[in-house]
């Protein structure tokens, strides 16, 4: 990975690729798609700023959640319905990284 993808980006790529929101099983591969290039992001962008701990991880954090929000706004104004959750960044860091996320949690 070069660079980080844009809001933009993501939601021209998934509306690319979900054409039917009934199609549940190409609609879940897309967001699960996009969680991946998500995780992507923070990868470089911890390599990028040369971030080792804790505290480093929470403007990465953040940045990628209000991205996540960018695109669940881009993707509702295409497909007229929340097609993603709210905050889903922070909800997969917490899910995948429950001891960071309380962590993170006590800093914001």
């Amino acid at each position: 990975m070069e660079k980080v993808k844009k809001a933009k980006e993501y939601a021209q790529e998934f509306i690319s690729n979900v054409t039917d929101l009934q199609d549940k099983e190409k609609l879940e591969a897309e967001i699960k798609k996009m969680t991946d290039g998500f995780f992507e992001d923070m990868r470089f962008l911890i390599k990028e700023r040369n971030i080792s701990k804790d505290e480093g991880l929470i403007p990465v954090v953040k940045e990628l959640n209000a991205k996540w929000n960018s695109v669940k706004i881009k993707l509702k104004k295409h497909y007229g319905v929340n097609v993603i959750v709210d905050n889903g960044m922070s909800l997969l860091i917490k899910q995948n990284f429950p001891d960071f996320y309380s962590f993170y949690k006590s800093k914001i």
